[in-house]
């Protein structure tokens, strides 16, 4: 056997690191696992440590060309015949656990695949660490975020999930790691196609049977109603009238998210015009920005950004509808898609900005076939019509048969 590395692979995120003997006195498994002969091409020895001694640990990440997953797998563990680094124990599910890179934020993250729900995080032994387990109510495949300070211990396997434990030892920094992460260019840009050509990726406990269940699990009350969202905030991105908006991540997914601090006024009227912002937000799946929102019913003056604003607002405001979001939704999708080089273009009023979106709309293919460009609102189409034309009626929540056809 050839000898060991004395650093980490250059191209490895972090590396699997046996928890301390003298943290974890019963911890036998991992220094297994760091010493099995399948995984020696992943093994390098420590520095000498305080203690006098070398830790034989497991370098973790481009470094690993994954056998199962994908291009965004980093490493899958468990101890099955074919994945990258072997477990052993009939406690151990063939695919135990994933480690992930999120193509959207590029941020790790750890999946439990694992038959019954043993793999989970903790914190390590610093002050600044900080743990954010899995919750076992959230929808299939469970995840969760690991960086530097979050989530760095990994345990699985047993009824306390920590028949193995391991300490994500880190080569770089976040702002690092992150860094190097988007300079890959054999990473895929479409992480939703990457997950649909890889099923295997969101393996559950429907497809393995014979991994010896702990002795008793733990009970776990089924209140999803009662989860909230778990992030962590970044840098902030814009600032408003009311609040700053800054860059966040949800911890469970992976995927970035705007988070709106709003700021203190002792006006009433600034705190109803608020208190509608938050209602809307709360009735809503997407980020938007409401911040003189009003129902439908209420509404008979209209502020907002003129590009955005649809055309019927100019003339009569009592017009409001669902179908205003329609055109300021088709106004976005030029604005990222940049169709007509629209970004760059300049307006002196609104009706010139409804004539360079009309035009621009129809000399993109792509955007005249979704047919939302009607200045007329009454011949514009509903979100559930743009669901059922689109795609199928996916994600509809009234029957299809109660949406009336697109004229």
């Amino acid at each position: 056997m050839p000898p060991l590395r004395t650093a980490e692979h250059p191209g490895a995120l972090f590396s699997l690191v046996p928890m301390n003997p003298s943290l974890v006195p019963m911890n036998p498994r991992a220094d297994g696992v760091v010493s099995n002969s399948r995984n020696q091409h992943l093994a390098w020895l420590s520095e000498v440590g305080e203690d006098g001694k070398q830790t034989t640990n497991l370098s973790v990440g481009f470094n690993i060309c994954s056998k199962k997953g994908g291009f965004s797998t980093i490493a899958t563990i468990g101890r099955g015949d074919d994945v990258d680094i072997y477990v052993e124990g009939s406690a151990i599910s063939k695919l135990q656990c994933t480690f992930q890179i999120h193509l959207g934020s590029k941020k790790v993250m750890l999946f439990d695949n694992s038959t019954s729900h043993t793999t989970q995080v903790y914190s390590g032994d610093k002050q600044e660490d900080i743990v954010r387990p899995f919750e076992h109510e959230r929808p299939l495949p469970r995840s969760i975020v690991v960086t530097e300070n979050l989530n760095n211990v990994v345990g699985m396997g047993g009824e306390a999930r920590n028949l193995v434990l391991f300490r994500l030892h880190w080569h770089r920094t976040d702002a690092e790691t992150l860094k190097y992460i988007q300079t890959r260019q054999d990473l895929p840009k479409n992480y939703q196609q990457e997950y649909a050509d890889n099923p295997g990726l969101a393996q559950t406990r429907s497809q393995e049977h014979d991994t010896t269940e702990p002795s008793r699990m733990q009970t776990r009350a089924h209140t999803p109603s009662q989860l909230r969202m778990r992030y962590t905030v970044g840098d902030r991105v814009g600032k408003g009238s009311y609040g700053d908006v800054y860059q966040a991540v949800n911890l469970d997914t992976g995927s970035l998210v705007a988070m709106k601090v709003l700021r203190v006024e002792s006006s009433f009227q600034a705190y109803l015009t608020r208190k509608r912002e938050v209602e809307t937000l709360a009735r809503i799946s997407h980020l938007g920005d409401f911040g003189l929102c009003n129902p439908d019913v209420h509404a008979s003056t209209s502020v907002g950004t003129p590009l955005y604003k649809a055309p019927e607002l100019a003339k009569r405001p009592e017009l409001q509808s669902s179908k205003m979001d329609i055109w300021s939704l088709m106004v976005t999708m030029l604005w990222v898609l940049d169709i007509e080089s629209f970004r760059m273009a300049s307006f002196s009023s609104e009706q010139e900005i409804c004539n360079k979106i009309v035009r621009a709309v129809a000399r993109s293919p792509i955007m005249t076939e979704l047919q939302m460009c009607s200045v007329e609102p009454t011949r514009r189409p509903s979100a559930a019509q743009l669901l059922v034309l689109h795609f199928k009626g996916s994600g509809l929540t009234t029957h299809p048969n109660a949406i009336p056809p697109l004229n």
